[in-house]
C-alpha cells in the first residue's frame, strides 16, 4: 500500500472521507506515535470551531432578503461548507472517530 501523508490522513477523517485503509493506516502511525490522536483531536477541534464561525456567518445572512428573479430559490444555505458544518455532521465525525480508535 502506498504510504500517505499523515496530514492527508487526518484532513481525510476530518472531513469524513477517509477510507477504510486511510483509517487502517492511521491506526498504524497512532501505534508508533501517540500524537497522531492529538493532531486529529486538534484538526477536529479547529473544525468544529470553524464550522461555528460559519453557521454565524449563515444565520446572519439568512436574516437578510434580497430581491431575486423568478425560479430561484430565496435562501441558499446548502452550501459545501454549510453541509460540513452542520452541527449533526461533526457529531457524527467524532463518533467515527470514537468507533475506529483500537
Amino acid at each position: 500500500m502506498e504510504e500517505i501523508d499523515r496530514d492527508m490522513l487526518i484532513s481525510r477523517v476530518v472531513d469524513d472521507q477517509a477510507s477504510d485503509a486511510d483509517w487502517a493506516q492511521l491506526r498504524r502511525l497512532g501505534e508508533n506515535d501517540a500524537g497522531v490522536w492529538r493532531e486529529l483531536a486538534e484538526a477536529q477541534h479547529e473544525h468544529a470551531e470553524l464550522c461555528r464561525a460559519v453557521e454565524s456567518a449563515i444565520a446572519a445572512a439568512d436574516d437578510i432578503d434580497a430581491p431575486v428573479e423568478a425560479g430561484v430559490q430565496r435562501r441558499f444555505v446548502t452550501t459545501t461548507a454549510a453541509r460540513h458544518c452542520h452541527p449533526q455532521v461533526v457529531a457524527d465525525q467524532f463518533d467515527t472517530v470514537q468507533n475506529h480508535r483500537v
